[in-house]
């Protein structure tokens, strides 16, 4: 009887307290890489990010990632202005059909973490193939 007092009253904190979120959950980061394949019916973009230098040498790692394609994605392309104003070097982004972009696209993906799972926000097409 003591110990169904004890777990009754554990059950209730857990139930009154406020939930704990992780720090991590719907973090936004951004990565850099190029694309490896897209499948827009799948909800799908395989792409090689570029990963850190390693000390030894120099050498640059790629990591395959996978992300999910939302209808809430945006898709996007950058390119340099050389006009002579205050945009001198600057990008624009203009939007862009996901159907245009391909296998071996330089992109740069911004993402939410949730979980394990990578959602992509914005899909931005830095230069194409």
């Amino acid at each position: 009887m003591r110990y169904a007092r004890l777990i009754l009253f554990a059950l209730a904190v857990l139930l009154a307290a406020p939930p704990v979120i992780s720090a991590a959950a719907d973090e936004m980061v951004t990565h850099y890489g190029t694309v490896v394949a897209i499948d827009l019916s799948r909800g799908q973009l395989i792409f090689e990010d570029i990963g850190p230098w390693l000390e030894r040498g120099a050498i640059t790692e790629t990591i395959r990632r996978t992300v999910e394609l939302v209808p809430a994605t945006r898709f996007m392309f950058a390119s340099r202005t050389d006009t002579p104003c205050d945009l001198v070097g600057r990008g624009l982004e203009r939007p862009l059909e996901s159907v245009f972009v391909e296998v071996g696209d330089a992109i740069t993906i911004e993402c939410r973490h949730e979980g394990a799972r990578l959602i992509a926000v914005k899909v931005t097409v830095t230069a194409m193939r």
